[in-house]
């Protein structure tokens, strides 16, 4: 598998070859990010789209459902004066069930589209001035309420036509609702500036296939998605996609929600798409929801079945961190010996063993699984730069992840390359170097057969410093 991205971000255009361990290394501010937010990018918005989509349209369906019940608040039988006056609207069906709430979240998708339609047809029928005189108007000014009322009346039929239309369009095109989704990500990603500062006029794009064949495409043009082909191959290649570049996401879980929202309900009933924007995360809120939810665990048979599947990374792992993880209301705890400590007094560099742990242990990483890592060595000592790429290795040896590193350090890619050598994934192991190419734009290079050119551009700097070093030293404390 190969991801070809041009013009995205700094990236002028490179080729990266995605078949089992993937390395990049480079400078500072040399897009070495750039390639892991846009592979992130598209995986974790396509997969599983057609389930989104249907999640999605359920909810704005009911979103729209609970906007005509608030309009028609008049029809609830609390505000009648007297009993047979609450009784008067029972003569329109679909009136009762739109204000039994608990109907409109029990229903299926069918049931609730029948419903907005029988609606629509109830109320040319329905008399609406009976309605309205069988309430109680809590006011002293009658036809001012009346008016309202009329006008509220009229709104929800508007709600429930445009309802219609939305989603009679989307259900025509499921491409739209995937090419919005996941430009909407790629704006969350990259801060609204997906294409190149410099010159934003260019055509970017960005391709994943074969060597020979492109699977999927987009082209973006004026910061806007223009084509989007065969979106569907993400379900042949992964389950899901986690960016970790941040250790300090433990600290967060208590501030994140663990579910989303299930109808937003003041959400303006004149949007054309069925997209819920506020249910695409940021990778960062993604991953500290996903780690929110590990602490429910798996049942007593899954976890025999994960255990078993990963047992020498377990293995690894509960040699750094062995104890488990829970949550209060403090946000997430870690219980070791009968001692429970507040995950955000963790080690930082305990919290990144903690991620994979806790993504492991619950079978959130498994073999369709892409896991883009940005330089997961920052906060860990040598000793445990070892240890981490020795599970990276066997993440990709024993479950078969995809895996995207970036990384600048000198310490953890010789402990990447020997653990490759070791446990043998030669053959799925790939390494790219950042290239300069002026006007502010880098390209990838493939030094897979040449990685000495990595540790070459490692040793000038170390020389560097080592020549400062020895200029300021006096020869006899030598």
């Amino acid at each position: 598998m190969e991801i070809k991205v041009n013009n995205i971000g700094i990236v002028k255009e490179s080729r990266i070859l995605l078949n089992g361990l993937t390395v990049i290394t480079g400078k500072n501010n040399s897009g070495k990010t750039t390639i892991g937010k846009a592979l992130y990018s598209t995986v974790n918005a396509l997969s599983n789209i057609k389930n989104n989509y249907e999640q999605d349209k359920r909810n704005y369906i009911i979103s729209q459902l609970i906007r005509v019940e608030d309009l028609l608040f008049f029809l609830a039988p609390s505000r009648a004066e007297r009993k047979e006056d609450a009784l008067l609207f029972a003569q329109y069906p679909f009136i009762s069930k739109l204000i039994e709430s608990n109907y409109i979240f029990s229903a299926e998708t069918n049931e609730l589209l029948a419903l907005a339609k029988g609606l629509i047809e109830e109320f040319k029928t329905v008399d609406a001035m009976a309605l309205l005189n069988g309430v109680r108007l809590h006011t002293r000014n009658n036809t001012k309420t009346e008016n309202l009322l009329k006008m509220q009346y009229q709104r929800a039929i508007e709600c429930l036509s445009n309802l219609l239309n939305v989603i009679e369009k989307q259900d025509k095109n499921l491409d739209a609702y995937a090419v919005e989704r996941l430009f909407q990500t790629l704006k969350i990603e990259f801060s609204n500036q997906i294409q190149p500062i410099k010159d934003s006029s260019c055509i970017s794009s960005i391709r994943i296939g074969s060597k020979d064949e492109d699977l999927f495409n987009i082209t973006i043009k004026e910061n806007k998605i223009e084509q989007l082909n065969n979106y569907d191959l993400f379900g042949l290649y992964f389950d899901n996609a986690f960016l970790i570049d941040d250790p300090y996401v433990l600290d967060d879980i208590k501030k994140v929600e663990p579910t989303i929202t299930t109808y937003a309900r003041y959400r303006d009933v004149e949007l054309n798409s069925i997209l819920n924007t506020k249910s695409v995360f940021s990778h960062k809120n993604a991953l500290c929801i996903e780690l929110q939810n590990c602490v429910y665990g798996l049942s007593a048979f899954e976890q025999t079945v994960v255990d078993e599947r990963n047992s020498l990374i377990k293995e690894k792992l509960d040699k750094i961190i062995p104890g488990t993880f829970g949550k209060t209301n403090d946000g997430l705890v870690y219980y070791k010996d009968g001692v429970r400590l507040n995950a955000s007094n963790l080690a930082t560099g305990s919290k990144m063993f903690a991620i994979i742990k806790m993504l492991l242990d619950t079978g959130r990483i498994k073999k369709q699984t892409l896991l883009v890592l940005d330089e997961p060595e920052s906060h860990l000592h040598p000793q445990w730069q070892n240890v981490f790429a020795e599970i990276i290795v066997l993440l990709v040896k024993e479950l078969g992840v995809k895996i995207l590193l970036t990384t600048h350090s000198p310490n953890f890619m010789l402990a990447i390359d020997a653990f490759m050598r070791k446990y043998d994934i030669n053959d799925k192991s790939n390494f790219y170097q950042t290239k300069d190419l002026g006007d502010g734009f880098v390209e990838y290079v493939d030094v897979t057969n040449n990685m000495e050119k990595i540790y070459q551009d490692f040793l000038v700097y170390l020389t560097e410093v080592k020549a400062i070093h020895d200029s300021f030293t006096d020869p006899e404390d030598a």
